[in-house]
């Protein structure tokens, strides 16, 4: 299907970029704080740290508020876990959806 399907081909050249431009991120950050802030590489690499103490916190942010929509939509819908036809666009998908072509500017 990713040979003859346009659609198909699209997303996964979307998602291989997305990855090539994170890949890049992650490899770089020890390089540019050793060089421009002059740190050893143990401490620069410390960075990533961080990245995955955030990347925990809005997992579980996140997971927790999809289940109480997922709740509010059920109820809405009378008890059915099946999506709502009427769905409304969650307001950070809008903005975060366009984030990476901006950064592309």
């Amino acid at each position: 299907m990713l040979i003859t399907q346009p659609a198909l081909q699209a997303m996964a050249l979307l998602r291989g970029h997305q990855y090539d431009l994170r890949y890049l991120v992650f490899a770089t950050f020890p390089m540019v704080f050793e060089d421009a802030y002059d740190q050893d590489v143990g401490r620069a690499s410390l960075i990533h740290l961080s990245l995955g103490v955030g990347f925990i916190i809005g997992l579980q942010i996140s997971g927790t508020m999809q289940d109480k929509i997922c709740k509010g939509n059920s109820e809405q819908d009378k008890g059915s876990l099946l999506p709502l036809a009427t769905s409304r666009a969650r307001p950070h998908s809008v903005p975060g959806n366009q984030y990476p072509h901006e950064c592309l500017r």
